[in-house]
C-alpha cells in the first residue's frame, strides 16, 4: 500500500511535465506563408528564408529546452491564421498583424516588427522640358508679354523719337525699342537708350516694375511645370485614395482599412496581382504593408510601381499562438532575450534583412 501511495504521488508530479512534454514536444510545428522579405521559399529546392525564418530558428534555438521547428506552408493568409485558430499547428509566424479582431480568436506575441501601410502606384513618365514650357498657360504668358514688349516699344519710340535716341523711321526705331523694352523689364540697365523725357520716364518706371511680375510669372509656372513632373502622380497619401480604386490584398489588415475608409476596393490574392491590377489600369494604386511593398517594388522593376507618400495606419508583426498556448511565455521570454545588448542579434537580423536597425517596440 506504501508503495502505491509513492507512486501515485510521483506521478502526480510528474503528471504536468509529461502533458507539457506532449503539448510542446521535441518539434515546433509553425505555419508559414509567403510574405517577402520575411518568408520565401525557393521554388526548386522548396527552402525556406527570410526574417521570420532567421527568427523562428533563433528563437527555437534558446527556447528551454531547445526546440527543433518544423514549418507547414499556407498559400495565404487566411489558411495560415486558421490553422494556427484550430490548433493545427503550435504557432504560426510570417508577416501577420496584431489586430483587436485576430486577438479574439488566438494570442500574440509581443511584436517582433513594427510596420505601416503604404502606396504604390504607376510611375509615369514625364513629358520633356519643352512640352513643359510650351503647355497652355505659359503660350498665354509668352503671347501677352511679346504684346506688352511691342506696345512699350511703340510708346517709348513715339516719346523719344525727336530726342535723337531712337531711329525717326519707324521699323528700325521699334526694334530700338523693343531692345530697350526687354532690357528695362529684366532690370538689366537702358544700354545706350536713356529716356529724357518726363513721360518716358514714367513708362520706363512702370516697365520695371511690370517686368518682375510678368517674368516672376513665367520662372513661377515653369518651376511649377517642373514639380508636377518630379512628383508624376497625384496620389501622396490616404486622402487621395478617396475618389479612387485601390487593389488591396483579401483577408488582410490593409484591406480591413480600406473598408473602414470606404474607399472602393479591389481583393486580390497575391501582390503580383494587384500590381498587375494597377498597369492595366483597373485600379489606380496598391495598399499594403509598407515592407511587402517595397520588397516586391525594388525586386520587379518591370512592374514601374513606385512608393508615393510615407507610413500610414501603424502596426505591428506579431508571432500567434492558438489559445491559451504555453509556448506563449516561453517565447515572450525568448523574444526579449534577443533584443537584449547593444549589438543584439534582432539588431543584426534587421541589419541583414532590411541594412537599418528599427526599434523592437513601438513607443
Amino acid at each position: 500500500m506504501r508503495r502505491f501511495c509513492f507512486a501515485f504521488v510521483g506521478y502526480l508530479c510528474l503528471w504536468p511535465t509529461l502533458f507539457l512534454g506532449e503539448i510542446l514536444g521535441e518539434n515546433i510545428v509553425v505555419a508559414v506563408k509567403p510574405a517577402p522579405p520575411f518568408v520565401m521559399q525557393n521554388p526548386e529546392t522548396l527552402e525556406l528564408s527570410g526574417f521570420s525564418i532567421d527568427l523562428m530558428e533563433k528563437l527555437g534555438a534558446i527556447l528551454d529546452p531547445s526546440r527543433k521547428i518544423v514549418y507547414k506552408m499556407y498559400p495565404d493568409l487566411a489558411s495560415h491564421l486558421k490553422a494556427v485558430q484550430s490548433g493545427e499547428v503550435d504557432l504560426g509566424i510570417a508577416a501577420t498583424t496584431i489586430t483587436r479582431e485576430r486577438e479574439n480568436e488566438m494570442d500574440f506575441s509581443y511584436p517582433f516588427y513594427h510596420t505601416g501601410l503604404g502606396i504604390a502606384v504607376e510611375e509615369k513618365r514625364g513629358k520633356s522640358r519643352w512640352s513643359l514650357l510650351f503647355n497652355q498657360e505659359m503660350i498665354f504668358i509668352l503671347v501677352f508679354l511679346g504684346i506688352y514688349v511691342l506696345a512699350c516699344a511703340h510708346l517709348i519710340w513715339w516719346f523719344e523719337r525727336k530726342e535723337n535716341n531712337f531711329d525717326r523711321r519707324w521699323l528700325p526705331g521699334i526694334v530700338q525699342g523693343v531692345w530697350w523694352a526687354v532690357v528695362t523689364m529684366s532690370t538689366v540697365g537702358y544700354g545706350d537708350f536713356v529716356p529724357k523725357r518726363t513721360a518716358s520716364r514714367v513708362l520706363a518706371i512702370m516697365i520695371i516694375f511690370s517686368g518682375i511680375l510678368l517674368f516672376g510669372l513665367v520662372i513661377a509656372n515653369f518651376t511649377s511645370s517642373l514639380t508636377l513632373q518630379n512628383i508624376k502622380t497625384d496620389i501622396h497619401e490616404p486622402e487621395d485614395l478617396f475618389d479612387k480604386r485601390v487593389a488591396v490584398l483579401r483577408n488582410t489588415y490593409s484591406e480591413e482599412i480600406m473598408t473602414r475608409m470606404r474607399i472602393r476596393t479591389s481583393s486580390h490574392s497575391s501582390l503580383k496581382e494587384a500590381f498587375a491590377e494597377v498597369k492595366k489600369g483597373k485600379s489606380d494604386a496598391v495598399v499594403h504593408d509598407m515592407p511587402l511593398l517595397q520588397y516586391n517594388i525594388k525586386e520587379n522593376l518591370e512592374n514601374r510601381l513606385i512608393l508615393t507618400g510615407g507610413l500610414f495606419e501603424p502596426a505591428d508583426y506579431g508571432i500567434c499562438f492558438p489559445l491559451n498556448s504555453p509556448l506563449r511565455k516561453q517565447t515572450n521570454m525568448a523574444l526579449l532575450q534577443l533584443k537584449e545588448g547593444e549589438d543584439s542579434f534582432y539588431d543584426q537580423l534587421m541589419s541583414k534583412w532590411f541594412s537599418a536597425k528599427r526599434r523592437f517596440f513601438r513607443k
